[in-house]
């Protein structure tokens, strides 16, 4: 009876630090969720954010991402999925929204550093998340307001490169449970 109230227990608290790795954050960092429309269905994106009033503010290497609805019909691949998702990220609208507006272009742009996972797997729920913290491309985003044109201007600049690259590549639905790639080099803009 004790060998199954002990089995019992490792089990619960296998789930319990499986759920908990999924919304861990390193120092300074917390975890922020959001909603966004990609294709046909509804994503929660859950990133590790760190808005600072001085220069700059940061999101860490920690993504994950998976449907509302998991039995919403998605057309699109999974590729398509991560870069819309990152495309989306990475926009005046949304940076703006996580962290308060910038100023004017020239005088007080909002600046930030970003640590875009270059690895990536699939859970069985079909979440997507990171599944190496240390191999990713750094960029420094910066926005600002053009009062002129009454536009947002944004510009992203590719820092560096860490890390060594996952071994498989996958273009469209990767399996689950492996570490895959979708770019082998830091696209920049």
């Amino acid at each position: 009876m004790k060998k199954v109230i002990y089995i019992m227990l490792i089990a619960l608290f296998s789930i319990i630090s499986l759920n908990e790795a999924k919304a861990q954050c390193d120092a300074g960092f917390t975890p922020t969720t959001y909603q966004v429309t990609i294709g046909s269905c509804l994503y929660n994106v859950t990133i590790c954010l760190q808005c600072n009033v001085a220069y700059p503010s940061r999101i860490g290497t920690y993504i994950y991402y998976s449907k509302v609805n998991s039995n919403c019909v998605q057309l699109l691949n999974d590729w398509e999925v991560n870069s819309k998702i990152y495309n989306d990220l990475y926009s005046a609208i949304r940076l703006n929204s996580l962290c308060g507006l910038p100023g004017p272009c020239g005088v007080s742009p909002r600046t930030w550093r970003v640590q875009e996972p270059r690895c990536f797997y699939k859970d069985i729920d079909g979440g997507v998340q990171n599944c190496d913290v240390e191999t990713y491309c750094e960029y420094e985003i910066s926005i600002c307001w053009d009062p002129i044109k009454n536009v947002f201007v944004r510009t992203k600049t590719l820092i560096a490169s860490f890390g060594y690259m996952c071994t498989i590549f996958w273009e469209t639905n990767p399996p689950i449970g492996e570490c895959f790639y979708y770019n082998e080099n830091c696209p920049s803009e």
